[in-house]
């Protein structure tokens, strides 16, 4: 998946119901972005490595949900992915 080790390849990303990969936007210590269609919409992707880390992502992206903010990208949906 682009520069850099990862621990997903795109074949994991495609796994994810109706997502189309088209590229890595970036990656790190914490995770990947991926931009890719949806239904015919683009959207990003990110994927957080399972980490201590992970569970404070998941109560940024829980509580993400409810900011609205033309400076806040919307979340629209967070899940588990294994």
């Amino acid at each position: 998946m682009g520069k850099g080790k990862t621990l997903l390849s795109w074949q994991d990303l495609k796994a994810i119901p109706g997502f189309s990969p088209t590229s890595e936007l970036g990656a790190g210590g914490q995770g990947v972005a991926v931009r890719g269609l949806l239904g015919g919409i683009e959207v990003v992707v990110k994927v957080i490595f399972p980490t201590a880390f992970s569970t404070i992502a998941w109560e940024h992206a829980k509580n993400g949900t409810r900011v609205i903010h033309p400076n806040v990208v919307p979340i629209d949906e967070f899940g588990e992915f294994t």
